[in-house]
């Protein structure tokens, strides 16, 4: 598989489940250091595991920057980023899994695929539009080739994304539309519901959807181009 480039948005929705207090994020890449960082932000007490040291030390590097960051543009205070950095600890020993309420597959990098990471960074609410625009800014400029949207059902996600020309988004919560939505649609951007599917089900679908190409039959080019002529007299009348 060729080195593709992401776009990511992780959405905290509901309450903590008392019974499930301590998650395990298995890959300290950057998918695994974020949604570590989300998990810590909503209670929850977090092992960012992996097998590699300097995996490890990147992702615990990555977790200080982003909450440095989170502090500096006044999304969290000093106390709120030292509480949620003493709720994630580090491990490489495949003994901390015994201890987990919860774990989470996060190694999409080693499919040697670059995340890029747009929020949220902490558990509270926000508001997908602002997100969907970043997401999408980022693959039409060509920074990104496909996008993933997670909010709570998804469909707001989409229906964001698709304002957005040049983008072509669907609502994703099984296997078969995460890879025919690319095949016969082209499909650069998806929106998963928090809500409606879980981690290892989220993982599944992304894994496909990021493994499908576009099939180029003459019927998909047709409709794709008619969908590209749609965005283009939208953006006439917004004239």
């Amino acid at each position: 598989m060729e080195k593709q480039s992401v776009v990511v948005q992780w959405e905290k929705r509901g309450e903590m489940k008392e019974k499930e207090k301590k998650v395990i994020i298995a890959g300290a890449g950057v998918m695994g250091a974020s949604i570590a960082q989300v998990f810590a932000g909503s209670g929850y007490e977090v092992v960012l595991y992996d097998v590699k040291g300097d995996a490890l030390a990147k992702g615990r590097e990555l977790i200080h920057i982003n909450q440095k960051a989170a502090k500096e543009e006044g999304y969290l205070t000093e106390a709120e980023c030292e509480e949620r950095l003493g709720r994630i600890c580090f491990c490489e020993s495949i003994e901390c899994f015994q201890l987990a309420d919860f774990v989470i597959e996060a190694i999409i990098e080693k499919r040697h695929i670059e995340v890029a990471d747009y929020g949220c960074y902490n558990g509270e609410t926000v508001d997908f539009p602002d997100i969907a625009r970043k997401v999408c800014t980022s693959v039409t400029q060509g920074e990104a080739e496909r996008g993933i949207m997670l909010c709570g059902s998804g469909v707001g996600a989409a229906i964001a994304c698709n304002k957005v020309p040049g983008i072509r988004a669907a609502c994703c919560h099984d296997i078969y539309t995460a890879h025919q939505c690319v095949e016969h649609d082209d499909v650069n951007v998806i929106a998963l519901g928090a809500d409606v599917v879980g981690g290892q089900a989220a993982c599944d679908l992304i894994y496909r959807y990021l493994d499908s190409k576009f099939s180029g039959g003459e019927e998909f080019k047709r409709r794709i181009s008619k969908l590209d002529q749609m965005d283009a007299e939208k953006q006439e009348r917004n004239q």
